[in-house]
């Protein structure tokens, strides 16, 4: 509101253009601030308005009418591609007055993507746009793409709580809690492991209480204080050497933990093939849980050697994957808490 305000001082007549350039600044500034404190950056940022006016969008709608994939009915152009699996969801590319639609861009923006030379392309979607996707498939024999190279992930409402309660929300009303709203009360780290916790097809119940709870029924707590635990550890330890005899890491905590560090290869590899990255929360709270339990059985300080040298590299070990772990959510590994 304080920018609104600023602009209103220095308003002195109507201007749409000025207004509108404004707007857009603010929101885009606004926007891209709060993705870059959650870690989310863009090589390449393309703006409907900017598909039109360079051309792109009457080069994809001219392609497509040259090779038949356009139809004229009642002024308007349709696509229609001939697709078993479109036969009821053909959809207006250029509206009768001559306008094309969000639909036209959204082609020549996939047109670009499906020649690019890209080996994967993926699209994430809020669930309400899942009629949207059989229309971008056809689009990928249209313009030379593979489609089993071309997958569309669609998410699932968030349904934020406050105590239990739900935050009720209305557009209409103006009730809502903003992005930035969220992070400066709970910070990143919470609710992106909160977001990453849920798969893609359930919703996402998020409570403001709970995940800044300094408990171990906190699981982005839980998970980041095995970490913690782990550095001071290797901390107190000071030296130690890293070629002992690891043969003496034989106990079931010992053995429990190797096995689910080894896990962390398999994680990424299957993530990469299904794109399921609820896989990665569930990983580091297990793993967290395996080496919680051995901080308590195995009193690693107080150990003779070669124990003591054989189980702080275990330790260090532990700390390495972990902190590779939550690297890849894009979640900060704290040396202390």
């Amino acid at each position: 509101m304080s920018a609104v305000a600023a602009l209103g001082r220095d308003l002195k007549e109507s201007d749409v253009d000025n207004l509108i350039n404004f707007g857009l600044e603010e929101i885009y500034k606004e926007n891209f601030d709060v993705l870059e404190r959650l870690g989310i950056k863009y090589d390449i940022i393309r703006e409907e308005s900017e598909l039109i006016s360079s051309g792109a969008t009457e080069r994809a709608i001219e392609e497509l009418r040259s090779r038949g994939f356009l139809k004229e009915y009642e002024g308007a152009l349709w696509f229609a591609p001939k697709d078993e699996f479109l036969e009821d969801r053909e959809a207006v590319v250029v509206k009768s007055d001559g306008t094309p639609t969000y639909f036209a861009s959204d082609i020549a923006y996939h047109r670009e993507k499906f020649k690019s030379g890209s080996n994967k392309i993926i699209d994430i979607f809020g669930s309400n746009h899942f009629g949207h996707i059989p229309k971008l498939r056809a689009l990928t024999n249209i313009f030379g793409f593979s489609p089993d190279d071309f997958y569309v992930l669609l998410y699932q409402s968030v349904r934020v709580k406050r105590g239990g309660e739900v935050l009720k929300m209305s557009k209409r009303a103006g009730t809502y809690i903003t992005a930035r709203e969220v992070i400066d009360e709970v910070g990143p780290d919470a609710m992106i492991f909160s977001f990453l916790s849920s798969a893609s097809t359930t919703h996402i119940d998020f409570d403001l209480e709970e995940v800044k709870k300094r408990s171990m029924k906190n699981p982005v707590y839980y998970v980041q204080y095995a970490y913690v635990r782990a550095r001071n550890v290797i901390r107190k330890l000071g030296e130690y050497d890293s070629v002992s005899d690891l043969s003496v890491l034989a106990s079931d905590t010992d053995i429990l933990l190797m096995r689910k560090m080894a896990e962390f290869p398999d994680i990424i590899a299957e993530t990469l093939k299904d794109f399921c990255v609820h896989r990665y929360t569930r990983y580091a709270y297990e793993l967290a849980r395996v080496f919680h339990n051995f901080y308590e059985k195995e009193r690693v300080l107080n150990e003779d050697e070669p124990a003591k040298s054989a189980r702080a590299a275990l330790v260090e070990a532990f700390a390495g994957v972990m902190q590779n772990t939550l690297s890849v959510m894009g979640i900060s590994s704290p040396e202390e808490m």
